[in-house]
């Protein structure tokens, strides 16, 4: 939307290696915890299925908490978007807080005015179909009313 002052907001997100481990810890039982030095086949180290989903949500939300505008579904999605290389971080955030105003289809949804003729009409259509208004203030927005 051109001029809205929403489009000018710039994102920043960020995850520490600190927070990953915490989510890490905070994914798995309490009766898997232990106290001390622990091996590399200890349950303390692994992750079980259920508890490497509720790791890879944790993660998420932790990457994308500073973003209000996106809500926990969608910075998960966003975060598996990132591990499986669909999208990078700045597509992701773009994807969930890009503001959408869908255009007015002229084409199929024009009609003429009550006192208006046919000839007048399709003359309007040709007129609108070359007039360039993108850069003015608002648009989409107002486009509807404006045809």
């Amino acid at each position: 939307i051109t001029g809205d002052e929403r489009c000018r907001n710039t994102y920043e997100t960020a995850l520490s290696f600190p927070a990953a481990k915490l989510a890490f810890i905070n994914s798995q039982k309490v009766d898997e915890m232990t106290v001390g030095q622990a091996k590399d086949t200890d349950a303390f180290t692994t992750l079980e299925y259920e508890e490497f989903e509720e790791c890879l949500a944790r993660v998420a939300l932790e990457k994308y908490k500073s973003i209000k505008q996106m809500r926990p579904p969608a910075m998960i999605s966003a975060f598996i978007a990132n591990l499986l290389g669909e999208e990078n971080t700045e597509e992701s955030m773009n994807t969930a807080t890009i503001i959408r105003c869908p255009r007015f289809n002229w084409r199929r949804q024009a009609a003429p005015l009550a006192d208006q003729t046919l000839t007048e009409f399709k003359r309007w259509l040709e007129v609108w179909q070359r007039l360039e208004l993108s850069d003015i203030y608002y648009f989409p927005v107002w486009e509807k009313g404006v045809h």
